[in-house]
């Protein structure tokens, strides 16, 4: 029988203090940590983020959005003929690993 290999998000204790944001979107932040661990961003898109967490896209967006005016995280948008129209990043270097 083969052991399934565990991933862990990480999610820093500044972020789940934060009372602005809200609960699920901070497990998003621990998830964007993930992505953007080995570029520093990541082009994850909100349909891609919604299959994981068994929500509607839009409810990402609103997630992306609280996390973007808690300045957690920084969202540039890019051409549109690209396969995903944005990069998100982390806004505070030190997160990162």
């Amino acid at each position: 029988m083969k052991t399934k290999k565990s991933e862990f998000v990480v999610i820093p204790m500044e972020i789940v203090t934060n009372n602005k944001v809200p609960g699920n979107a901070k497990i998003l932040y621990g998830e964007i940590f993930y992505e953007c661990e080995k570029k520093g961003w990541c082009t994850t898109g909100s349909s891609d983020f919604a299959k994981k967490f068994k929500v509607r896209h839009t409810t990402i967006d609103g997630w992306i959005k609280k996390l973007e005016q808690a300045e957690l995280i920084g969202v540039q948008k890019r051409d549109l003929s690209t396969q995903s129209n944005r990069i998100i990043y982390l806004k505070d270097p030190s997160m990162a690993v």
